[in-house]
């Protein structure tokens, strides 16, 4: 069977899920969250590392195979790496499988028809990056980018998106992000 909800939909019960939200006591921009019952089993491991820029891990089963439908917003930077599972972008034709990256500038995010499997586990980095961080990672000391790097940061415009197959320098980085004590 296929549900089918808009990504709003989707993210609600997520939202909604404050009495399944564990904070870590030694740091309290550490949360884990379990994934909503309704959807599927698993967990969300979200980590603000500072103020415009979270890291999540998230692993999980869905009960369903499950399509989300979202319009038009705005989207920060993101990076993500698929270990397990995937998804396809029907409007897109977009295809993000295991051991590929997705890797999407800010801007206006076009709408979307995404769709996972239940059919396997989706585990899953993901790296946010509001512009303003961007900015002060990569730009010279007036936090301008260089010109080869604009195109990532848009505020009026669609996102740009590239994906990928994993490098082995990047699967390195991904097992110490998710060993790190």
């Amino acid at each position: 069977m296929t549900v089918t909800i808009s990504q709003q939909a989707y993210w609600k019960p997520c939202d909604e899920n404050v009495n399944n939200l564990s904070i870590d006591p030694d740091d309290d921009l550490d949360i884990i969250q379990k994934y909503p019952q309704q959807l599927g089993q698993g967990y969300s491991r979200i980590i603000e590392l500072r103020q415009g820029l979270e890291l999540a891990i998230s692993k999980y089963h869905l009960h369903d195979h499950l399509i989300t439908q979202a319009t038009e917003r705005k989207h920060p930077q993101e990076y993500s790496f698929y270990l397990s599972g995937g998804y396809t972008d029907q409007i897109k034709s977009l295809s993000i499988d295991a051991g590929e990256y997705g890797f999407y500038g800010s801007g206006i995010a076009s709408k979307e028809r995404c769709q996972w499997l239940a059919t396997e586990q989706l585990f899953e980095i993901n790296v946010h990056i509001e512009p303003e961080i961007f900015h002060s990672f990569i730009g010279d000391k007036s936090g301008q980018l260089p010109p080869e790097l604009q195109h990532l940061v848009r505020s009026d415009r669609t996102y740009y998106i590239n994906s990928g197959k994993t490098t082995p320098a990047m699967q390195i980085i991904l097992q110490q992000i998710l060993h790190c004590p």
